[in-house]
């Protein structure tokens, strides 16, 4: 039902993916096809720190490519806060993504009460229901933004960092 998923890059398919499929393919067989959040990368992590087939020093590279994506992820939500706590910012650049996000959540209740409640043929369903799950998948990314575990994150990345130092 979670359609837009679909449309993101794989794991696998993103520069990192890449490489350590090229050094270690192993490590993203036990990963397999997952989405490319934060979570998969402290998998793929952990996963590379304990297989001793990958030779130290390439271990070393992907684990650098991997912290390089990861504060690529933490640089662009510091970017915004930045912008919404500025003075300067246009009011436009500060609630551009609130909007964004309450209308995705707005439209996905709007839908679900449709599907649930209002007289429409089986065509019309079916294509809501297609958007409804496309939009699912939005509302948890958005859920995740604005009310994730930002206490549990600190913690996978303190975890993160000393699988790092090992």
């Amino acid at each position: 039902m979670a359609t837009g998923a679909k449309d993101k890059k794989k794991f696998r398919d993103t520069a990192v993916g890449k490489f350590i499929n090229e050094k270690a393919p192993q490590v993203l067989d036990a990963v397999g096809d997952v989405l490319p959040d934060k979570g998969v990368f402290g998998i793929v992590k952990n996963i590379i720190s304990k297989d001793d087939s990958i030779p130290q020093e390439v271990k070393q590279e992907m684990m650098q490519l991997l912290e390089l994506e990861l504060n690529d992820l933490a640089d662009a939500r510091k970017r915004e806060s930045e912008i919404a706590a500025s003075e300067n910012a246009p009011l436009l650049n500060k609630i551009v993504s609130p909007i964004l996000a309450l209308v995705i959540v707005g439209l996905t209740f709007i839908l679900f009460y449709m599907v649930m409640f209002k007289q429409i043929t089986s065509v019309e369903k079916d294509i809501l229901v297609y958007v409804l799950g496309a939009l699912t998948s939005y509302v948890g990314m958005v859920l995740s933004y604005y009310f994730g575990s930002s206490n549990g994150s600190r913690i996978k990345d303190s975890a993160i960092k000393e699988l790092i130092k090992r």
